[in-house]
């Protein structure tokens, strides 16, 4: 199988700041139809791997290709140089993103929200745009609240929202900054619910999160990060059920240990 074939590849990916390395030579694969959950302790490098991969975080040295494309850097000769910005917009239009605290403009509507890059990026008339918009917050259970400004929403809605925004322009892949850590704890299962239905329907999804119950049930594949590096990827049975490494066993012991 070819990068290609992949709908993300990273290989040897390295982000350092300053004399400080987070990312320590990553390799990751991502294919269509899958949904892979990111794990491990804070500082581990969770979010700063998902935001490389969407080059919102440029990488010191590796590769990440974005279905066979390389995202961020190209070959100058024999120099690395940075991708135009209408360059990385191409490679990177297949990626929707859903951010941690949500990035809602809070003097717009929810449905001016998410038709908003439809009419500025993809050139959508501003019926056309409505339309999509009404669609997916539909999809997202909030057909109530697309007139509703974020300062009249949930925290819940408003992850619902920023979903839909997502969702709107067509991704083939949605990368997930942990979309439930900013919400109080009776909010996080209507964000989850959404989510698994998308997974459901087949939605290419990178998730990182703390929800261990939602990665157990709904991730093809989890993948544990510990000091910037992946000690372990496989299938949840595995990851949950039979964890090879100490520190693991002792990150999912702590997790236990806070649920109680």
């Amino acid at each position: 199988m070819t990068t290609a074939d992949h709908a993300i590849h990273a290989e040897g990916v390295v982000k350092s700041y300053g004399s400080k390395t987070v990312l320590h030579g990553v390799d990751l694969r991502v294919d269509e139809g899958d949904v892979i959950c990111i794990i491990g302790s804070s500082g581990s490098g969770k979010s700063t791997l998902l935001r490389t991969l969407a080059f919102l975080t440029p990488h010191d040295r590796g590769d990440i290709r974005i279905f066979g494309r390389e995202i961020g850097w190209r070959t100058d000769g024999i120099t690395r140089v940075q991708q135009s910005e209408a360059e990385l917009a191409t490679v990177r239009a297949p990626l929707g993103m859903v951010f941690q605290h949500f990035h809602l403009w809070p003097h717009m509507k929810a449905i001016e929200n998410v038709s908003l890059a439809l009419k500025l990026v993809h050139g959508k008339s501003a019926a056309e745009a409505e339309a999509i918009a009404h669609e997916v917050l539909h999809k997202v259970g909030l057909d109530q609240h697309v007139h509703h400004h974020p300062h009249q929403l949930s925290g819940g809605q408003k992850q619902r929202v920023a979903i839909a925004r997502a969702l709107a322009v067509s991704p083939r892949v949605i990368l997930f900054d942990e979309p439930t850590s900013a919400l109080d704890p009776e909010l996080v299962g209507e964000v989850l619910n959404v989510m698994r239905t998308l997974a459901e329907e087949g939605m290419t999804m990178v998730i990182v999160t703390h929800e261990m119950g939602f990665a157990a049930h709904v991730a093809k594949r989890v993948v544990f990060m510990d000091h910037g590096a992946i000690l372990e990827d496989g299938p949840p049975e595995s990851i949950f059920g039979n964890p090879q490494s100490p520190r693991l066993r002792q990150f999912l012991q702590t997790s236990k240990d806070r649920a109680i």
